[in-house]
């Protein structure tokens, strides 16, 4: 039986941080970018790091056979330490998983995805995930090279499961000077 080219992975739980799930954010990537940052305890992390240490040593080795004449850097991590106001660090960090809304292959032909969302029990749901949503990330380690990046693993978002649901929130009566009366 063939090794799937990227296999599908799970992430720890974690806290929702700038989740665009639900509808892809096109501010910088007119074409749609789905993506959530993942806030998850240095002390739960530590297999997701491992993976992707061993992915980025992968992807540098990859890149230097491809390319014998070139130096190969080491690309960007998909993640960064938490850090507070102080710019303490929290004991946290944030991973960056992300998926385009609409592909283009290499032969020309585009089709679209989405992040499919499950609920706490594993049935497929259609819920608003808002920030500070309790969720697992099912997840690819993809290799890319660029002259410029260097070589690294990226963190394609493929799954969401919603543990504990917090609904997207615009500000409170309280930010508007509004009061109970």
């Amino acid at each position: 039986m063939a090794k799937a080219k990227n296999p599908i992975f799970t992430s720890p739980k974690g806290t929702a941080s700038f989740p665009w799930i639900n509808r892809p954010d096109t501010k910088f990537v007119p074409e749609g970018m789905y993506s959530v940052k993942l806030k998850v305890a240095e002390a739960d992390a530590q297999e997701l790091l491992d993976k992707i240490a061993e992915g980025m040593e992968t992807a540098v080795a990859e890149a230097k056979k491809a390319n014998p004449k070139k130096n190969i850097k080491k690309g960007t991590v998909p993640f960064a330490k938490d850090l507070d106001d102080n710019g303490d660090e929290t004991g946290f960090i944030l991973f960056n998983f992300k998926q385009k809304a609409k592909v283009t292959t290499k032969s020309g032909e585009t089709f679209e995805q989405k992040p499919k969302i499950f609920d706490a029990k594993g049935k497929a749901c259609s819920v608003l995930v808002g920030a500070g949503s309790t969720i697992k990330v099912a997840y690819q380690l993809v290799p890319f090279y660029t002259a410029i990046a260097g070589a690294g693993v990226s963190l394609r978002l493929v799954a969401v499961q919603v543990i504990d649901l917090k609904a997207p929130s615009g500000r409170s009566a309280d930010a508007y000077g509004f009061g109970a009366e």
